[in-house]
């Protein structure tokens, strides 16, 4: 029994943690925290990781009956999600004071905007492929021992995520201003392509899914039989 949840725990973590890929979401943190002091760049990133988790457990326990009742389909999670990462990049590009960038000095930080659950745990995180992978997991886990198993998985992967954002600052630091102002509009220009990679990802599967396939050949039929 104890090997079987060994056996779920590390699967989840193996299935999940190339996903929800920390590593990629630790420059975004650190350009959106920039002008942060070091104690709350460490509380984003512990609160990013607890809406992670949240997120991700959510996702696992009621997700498939979340998006059935409000007829959310996983393409349109992505259409969505894609929006709002364009949103972000765009002002990281412009040079905005958002988010994340209020002043510091004013006592005010980054309270002003908040930047752990938006654009950090979702969608960089806790992205539409990650909801989907557990999701996937929840259908097929289905004994106790699967179940504990995916939930401990899901809480390492989310820890691991903390210690990659919270030994980020290191990069601020070594970095500084210019090159935090640099890195900002860089990584706003690759926000801006993530944001369109997963619209763009929403519409092909969305016009590609089984139902729209079949809408598309019963008007294909019924402008033949009327030709």
């Amino acid at each position: 029994m104890a090997a079987d949840l060994f056996v779920y725990i590390g699967a989840t973590i193996g299935a999940l943690l190339p996903i929800v890929n920390p590593v990629s979401a630790a420059p975004v943190f650190v350009s959106v925290t920039a002008r942060a002091s070091a104690q709350q760049r460490t509380r984003e990133a512990r609160r990013a990781t607890v809406y992670t988790c949240a997120i991700l457990l959510a996702s696992f326990f009621v997700g498939n009956l979340i998006l059935s009742f409000f007829g959310i389909t996983l393409p349109v999670l992505r259409i969505g999600g894609g929006l709002v990462v364009t949103r972000i990049g765009f002002r990281m590009l412009e040079g905005s004071t958002e988010p994340g960038a209020a002043d510091v000095d004013g006592g005010k930080g980054i309270e002003a905007a908040d930047v752990a659950f938006s654009p950090v745990a979702m969608p960089m995180l806790a992205g539409p492929g990650s909801m989907a992978s557990v999701i996937a997991m929840a259908t097929e886990a289905r004994t106790l021992i699967s179940d504990v198993g995916v939930v401990i998985g899901i809480v390492v992967v989310s820890l691991i995520s903390w210690g990659v954002l919270r030994f980020s600052g290191g990069i601020v630091r070594w970095m500084g201003p210019s090159g935090m102002q640099v890195l900002t509009r860089v990584m706003g220009l690759i926000l801006i392509c993530i944001g369109i990679r997963f619209v763009a990802t929403g519409i092909v599967v969305g016009l590609t899914a089984e139902p729209m396939v079949e809408v598309l050949r019963t008007f294909i039929s019924d402008l033949q039989s009327g030709g």
